[in-house]
């Protein structure tokens, strides 16, 4: 993973100028002389014939004021020769612009110990599911009006008239209560009935609720997919799988 000056120090502010490296392998290479942007420099010394710099990625471990690598001293053996032509890239080198590549009388060791990797992508396939909603019904629900004849029981009052003769008690009269009576007169006596008059009106009988339940079902679905591996053939062996 790339690395600059900025965010290695935000890990390891620790590191400056003047702390000891080593090789994976505890093998002192110098001291830093600078730290750049993308690499650190380390001094000209036994190891190295000039200044030689690395990336902020090839670190390894910072202990007890030390680094050290993520390279060993073999790994980095041509660069002890100044005939390696790397010498005059060495900056493009550490940052991965370019690839290091050794004059004449170092190539064949070289190639002898480069290892060459050949990457061959291998796909599966992945199972994913979706839910549609799909319509699987329909409920509908309709009021419907009835008529009905209803009768209703009401005491009503009716007025009727009763005539009745009491006989008197036969006292006489005195002169002035006389003169008052026989005299032809009309007495008018009101007779009420009660009529019933119907009136409507509407309340609330009851009500009716229709309630949507959301059940859970677990549904298995099964689906064949594809996956790739690779077979090793070599002449006169039974094929056998990678890894």
């Amino acid at each position: 993973m790339f690395m600059n000056r900025k965010s290695f120090l935000s890990s390891y502010p620790e590191i400056k100028s003047g702390m000891h490296v080593y090789s994976k392998d505890k093998k002192s290479l110098g001291r830093i002389i600078s730290l750049n942007e993308e690499s650190f420099t380390v001094e000209q010394g036994v190891f190295f014939p000039k200044d030689f710099s690395f990336r902020y990625e090839e670190i390894e471990n910072i202990s007890e004021g030390n680094i050290y690598l993520s390279k060993t001293p073999s790994e980095l053996r041509e660069w002890k020769e100044e005939s390696f032509t790397g010498w005059k890239q060495v900056e493009d080198i550490n940052k991965g612009r370019l690839q290091a590549v050794p004059t004449e009388p170092f190539r064949e060791k070289f190639e002898s110990i480069r290892e060459e990797t050949i990457k061959i992508p291998l796909y599966e396939e992945e199972l994913s599911t979706k839910k549609v909603g799909h319509k699987t019904g329909e409920i509908r629900i309709r009021k419907i009006v009835h008529t009905e004849l209803k009768h209703v029981t009401v005491p009503i009052d009716h007025v009727e008239t009763r005539i009745e003769r009491v006989v008197g008690d036969r006292r006489a009269l005195n002169e002035e209560d006389a003169q008052s009576v026989f005299q032809e007169s009309t007495v008018s006596i009101p007779l009420m009935d009660e009529n019933v008059e119907i009136e409507k009106h509407a309340v609330l009988k009851e009500e009716v609720q229709i309630k949507k339940e959301h059940k859970v079902e677990q549904c298995d679905l099964a689906q064949e997919v594809r996956t790739e591996d690779v077979e090793v053939f070599e002449e006169g062996k039974t094929p056998k799988k990678a890894g």
